[in-house]
């Protein structure tokens, strides 16, 4: 499966096609920026698609960060992976940009229990927890049962 993710929730503006029959990201752009996410977007889709063997035909899915970060960031990663996905009769998915951040350390083999966090807009937001398999079983194996 072959995916274009796009990321502008947060202060800057990133684009990835993934391969899962690939160890590296197939082509990849980032640049760190407050403001200017709207104009910088699609030119830099376009930039890394030009390095996709196949272009926007090789595509299966389209994803896009859905928070937490800028609501004006979010809409306008979600409507150009929608768009893109319209066209080329793709499945679109909305990523949480926390998870985003946690996967890349939860594909390695280790016992680790991985918390993601960004500097809170809000002083309501919270911090989520994510686990491996094998990170989960670990912290259910060291848990101890409480009697009540």
């Amino acid at each position: 499966m072959r995916i274009l993710a796009i990321d502008t929730a947060l202060p800057a503006v990133s684009v990835c096609v993934l391969d899962e029959n690939a160890g590296e990201p197939v082509a990849m752009e980032s640049l760190a920026m407050e403001k200017g996410h709207a104009e910088a977007l699609l030119p830099m889709i376009e930039r890394v698609m030009a390095g996709v063997d196949g272009g926007f035909a090789s595509l299966d899915r389209v994803a896009a960060t859905v928070g937490p970060g800028s609501f004006t960031g979010i809409r306008i990663g979600v409507a150009a992976a929608r768009g893109i996905a319209l066209a080329r009769g793709l499945e679109t998915v909305g990523v949480s940009t926390l998870a985003a951040f946690a996967a890349p350390l939860l594909t390695q083999e280790s016992d680790s229990i991985v918390a993601a966090a960004i500097a809170p807009g809000r002083p309501d937001r919270s911090c989520p927890w994510y686990a491996s398999a094998r990170g989960a079983a670990a912290a259910a194996a060291r848990a101890q049962p409480t009697i009540e």
